[in-house]
């Protein structure tokens, strides 16, 4: 899905337990889309390279079960800060 633009939305975990939820959305543009083992996991992941606001983000989350991609529900991880996202297919 490289060229892709995606909804990015962070979900604050705390906050929503707490049912304070504040979100923060942006766009993003899909600048890698691959998967590969992760062997300390033991699991396939799928890992999307995202242009946001000028930065370089890189998301990931495991492949259970019968997986479609991007367009499957689900959250991704930040790799660099492990805050949760929904990442959504904008078309």
């Amino acid at each position: 899905m490289k060229g892709s633009v995606l909804s990015i939305e962070e979900v604050p975990i705390r906050s929503a337990l707490l049912s304070e939820v504040v979100t923060v959305k942006s766009a993003g543009l899909v600048l890698n889309d691959h998967t590969r083992h992760q062997p300390d996991i033991d699991k396939e992941i799928h890992l999307l390279t995202v242009l946001v606001d000028g930065q370089r983000k890189t998301f990931w989350r495991p492949i259970i079960g019968e997986y479609l991609g991007i367009k499957d529900s689900g959250f991704w991880e930040d790799v660099s800060t492990n805050r949760s996202y929904i990442i959504r297919l904008l078309e």
